[in-house]
């Protein structure tokens, strides 16, 4: 997915290249989270549970209701 939206931003930019400016712009505060940290580098959760035992993972905002 990552390389078709290289090919597409670079058609883009190759048929506009006065957009150059704007779309880093873009790209720039799409890298930014709500809280003001930059966003970078992936994320890998693994998690394990026995028995009863329960697992919550988030990378964000998580609500658990855990009404038994």
């Amino acid at each position: 997915m990552e390389s078709e939206w290289q090919l597409r931003l670079g058609a883009l930019l190759a048929q506009h290249p006065e957009a150059a400016a704007d779309l880093s712009s873009l790209l720039e505060d799409l890298t930014v989270g709500p809280s003001g940290q930059a966003i970078s580098g992936g994320v890998h959760l693994e998690a394990r549970a026995e028995g009863d035992g329960q697992v919550y993972q988030s990378v964000r905002d998580q609500t658990v209701n855990n009404y038994r």
